[in-house]
């Protein structure tokens, strides 16, 4: 290779080969790594659920982590659904709600994201300590790991 230019492009060739890779390690039908389905990693639709209208051992549940006051998440399985529940903990009045934001499975990992809403400042809200819940309902997912992350508010800053 008498010619510089022929040196130079490739070697350009060969080092935009190594910086974009290429594309080993992906499947042409669903772009994810090798071995994975498309259900391996993707958000779980779910469906806003009802106290009045749970199943008995669902109901049985809620109950039980209510009383508790400790911030929690358990799911229940059901028929072919899993219920989904998520609590706050001891919350100081009412207006207190826990929001299920998304829900994300990860090959055996299942992660909730919840998040608290606090009533407005200066807002009437009842002087009762309350146990804010909440439970949702998505496909039957057994044999996997339930992990809970729960935003919570900031208190207040107290003047």
């Amino acid at each position: 290779m008498n010619n510089p230019w022929k040196v130079i492009v490739m070697l350009s060739l060969v080092l935009m080969m190594g910086i974009t890779g290429c594309g080993g390690g992906m499947s042409r039908d669903h772009g994810t790594p090798e071995g994975k389905t498309p259900h391996d990693d993707a958000d779980i639709p779910f469906h806003q659920e009802s106290p009045q209208q749970l199943p008995v051992e669902v109901k049985k549940r809620w109950e039980e982590m209510q009383a508790t006051g400790e911030p929690t998440g358990v799911a229940v399985h059901v028929d072919k659904r899993t219920y989904v529940i998520a609590a706050l903990g001891v919350r100081p009045t009412g207006g207190y709600r826990l929001k299920i934001q998304r829900i994300h499975r990860h090959g055996q990992m299942v992660v909730v994201y919840a998040e608290e809403q606090v009533p407005p400042p200066g807002s009437l809200v009842t002087q009762v300590i309350s146990y804010p819940a909440t439970v949702v309902s998505i496909p039957l997912q057994k044999d996997v790991t339930f992990q809970f992350r729960i935003k919570t508010a900031r208190p207040p800053a107290q003047t």
